[in-house]
């Protein structure tokens, strides 16, 4: 008895970890996703965009080439691009603070 609740702890403690290494290696791609479908419902635009890099240990993340479309309605023949730099960044300012 004692036996199988150890190997079923391990199994579980196991399929944690792998999920939590999963998320991680992840995140970046999932990032994407998330702002194209949900930029896309909320603009009711199509939202592109090129490549997210966040590293959660430095609480640090970057878009690059974000790129939406015109609403319905606009004369403008081009689609829109964010930022003139092609890339927007954001870092937590408490990191590395007292308060972190």
């Amino acid at each position: 008895m004692k036996r199988g609740l150890l190997i079923g702890g391990g199994v579980v403690v196991v399929l944690a970890v792998a999920a939590v290494w999963l998320l991680y290696s992840s995140l970046d791609s999932l990032v994407r996703a998330a702002v194209e479908e949900y930029g896309s419902e909320i603009t009711r635009t199509e939202v592109r965009l090129n490549e997210a890099v966040i590293s959660p240990t430095s609480a640090e993340g970057v878009l690059r080439g974000l790129k939406m479309g015109n609403p319905k309605g606009s004369r403008a023949t081009a689609p829109s691009a964010w930022a003139r730099s092609g890339s927007a960044s954001t870092s937590n300012p408490w990191v590395g603070t007292p308060w972190s």
